[in-house]
């Protein structure tokens, strides 16, 4: 298998999935652990600017909805979960940039941080940095269960 295949497979199961599955791809492929992590952390710092363009068209489409509708869709920062969640600041759109999970990541904390103002350099600063401690994260242990369970070294 090429590294060009391997590459393009994690790369689609980053896109369409999410970090664990897109680690475990390149885990399964053998891909090398610093091409792997530059691909991912390539693929998050492109998402971060389509984000924030598409959030900025999002909020200008809204401007023309009815009054009524509009307050449908900005009554989830009056919310006591939304409000938690924005108090968070920087330090909460870099938690949630390294959720690895569905329903964290790059898409919501691009969303979290356009809703608090943060300007795109530094958003995305804080967001790549939550990223790669993610993939460092989810890599270390899911090279020590690999090995546990076959003895198998990334």
């Amino acid at each position: 298998m090429t590294l060009a295949f391997a590459t393009v497979a994690v790369a689609s199961s980053a896109l369409i999935g999410n970090r664990i599955l897109a680690l475990l791809v390149g885990f399964w492929l053998k891909v090398p652990s610093l091409w792997l992590l530059a691909v991912l952390l390539t693929i998050d710092a492109v998402q971060i600017p389509f984000y924030y363009w598409l959030y900025s068209q999002g909020a200008k489409g809204l401007q023309r909805l009815p009054a009524a509708l509009r307050r449908l869709f900005s009554r989830a920062a009056s919310t006591p979960i939304g409000a938690w969640i924005l108090a968070g600041g920087r330090w909460g759109v870099f938690a949630v940039a390294a959720l690895p999970a569905f329903g964290g990541g790059i898409w919501t904390a691009t969303l979290m941080a356009y809703n608090l103002g943060i300007p795109r350099r530094y958003g995305a600063l804080w967001m790549i940095a939550a990223s790669a401690l993610s993939y460092l994260t989810l890599w270390s242990l899911g090279e020590g269960v690999l090995k546990m369970m076959h003895g198998w070294t990334l």
